[in-house]
C-alpha cells in the first residue's frame, strides 16, 4: 500500500516517536522513507545578513544534518531505506509542498513551535489539512 513515506523531523521528542512508527510502519509495507528537516528560518529572513544570521544558519544547518542522520541510522537499524532532505523555509509549507511524491505523511504532533494548539501542534495540524497525501499523526508515549 505504501512505497514511499515522509517522516519530517525536528529532533523534539515527538518527531522522535514519529520516526520510530514511520519506520516500522515502513518495514511492514516494504517501503521507502524520506526524511525531511525544514530549517525554519523564517524567524530571521528580514534581518539583513550579518554574522549572527550566518552563526544560526550554520546552526541550524548542522542541526538538520544531524536530525536526518538519526532517521538514517534508526532506519539501517532495522532494514529500512532512508533517504534524506534537507530544505529551507516554513516547515508546514516545505512538508506539503513535498508530499506530493509520498504515499503517507507520518509526523509528530508537536515539535518546537512556541505557538502549540491544545490538541495538534500548528504545523502538523495545517499538513493535515493540506497535504496531498494521507497523514498519520503520532502522539508522545507518556
Amino acid at each position: 500500500m505504501y512505497e514511499k513515506v515522509i517522516i519530517p523531523v525536528d529532533g523534539s521528542e515527538p518527531s522522535k516517536e514519529a520516526v520510530k512508527q514511520g519506520l516500522e510502519l515502513a518495514k511492514a509495507a516494504g517501503a521507502k522513507v524520506l526524511a525531511l528537516y525544514v530549517m525554519d528560518t523564517t524567524a530571521f529572513a528580514s534581518i539583513p545578513p550579518d554574522s549572527l544570521t550566518t552563526d544560526i544558519y550554520s546552526l541550524l544547518n548542522k542541526e538538520g544534518h544531524e536530525t536526518v542522520n538519526y532517521v538514517v541510522r534508526e532506519g539501517k537499524r532495522i532494514g529500512v531505506y532512508v533517504e534524506t532532505k534537507i530544505v529551507e523555509g516554513v516547515p508546514s509549507e516545505q512538508i506539503i509542498k513535498n508530499s506530493g511524491r509520498n504515499d503517507l505523511i507520518v509526523l509528530g504532533t508537536k515539535g518546537r513551535t512556541g505557538l502549540e494548539k491544545i490538541l495538534l501542534g500548528s504545523v502538523a495540524e495545517n499538513v493535515v489539512h493540506h497535504a496531498s497525501c494521507p497523514v498519520m499523526v503520532v502522539r508522545k508515549s507518556d
